[in-house]
């Protein structure tokens, strides 16, 4: 409960541009979660996997969009397999808006891709919302190929 509190404690001291607090708060967060793992299990699913995507949070509403995108991929390497499809789609849809924040546009598309295909399968307005803005994000690049096959994609598939 404390990893739990802390993450989210971070994440808004982050929204609010105070930095000290939010890395100090993540810290905290940090220390729970190891204190946890080092027992029986973790509280109400909090896991290192949990930490690292709130660590994006953080890192995200600070400014640091790089260091965002490492988190998130640490929360993949980190995940069990049985966390729900719902979250990954999720949070593969952040990574994705990430990738592109920083100019990495072919793996921004790779993960949109990878999101497609799995999309159908999923109920949830906010993925459903996730995916209507591909075609506007990836606006300014269809020239390119690969963009205009993604926003194709995610057009062909938006949920009316």
């Amino acid at each position: 409960m404390r990893a739990f509190m802390a993450g989210q404690q971070a994440h808004a001291y982050a929204l609010a541009g105070e930095k000290t607090n939010a890395l100090t708060s993540l810290r905290e967060a940090e220390r729970s979660v190891n204190q946890a793992e080092s027992q029986l299990g973790t509280f109400g699913g909090f896991s290192s996997a949990t930490l690292a995507y709130s660590t994006a949070e953080v890192r995200h509403a600070l400014g640091d969009t790089k260091g965002s995108v490492e988190s998130v991929h640490d929360h993949f390497r980190l995940r069990d397999s049985t966390d729900m499809q719902r979250s990954k789609l999720i949070f593969s849809s952040l990574l994705a808006e990430g990738q592109l924040e920083i100019g990495h546009m072919e793996a921004e598309c790779s993960t949109w891709t990878s999101v497609l295909d799995d999309y159908p399968d999923i109920h949830s307005g906010r993925i459903d919302e996730q995916v209507k803005r591909i075609p506007s994000l990836l606006s300014p690049y269809r020239g390119n190929p690969l963009a205009r096959q993604t926003s194709e994609k995610a057009i062909s598939l938006i949920r009316k």
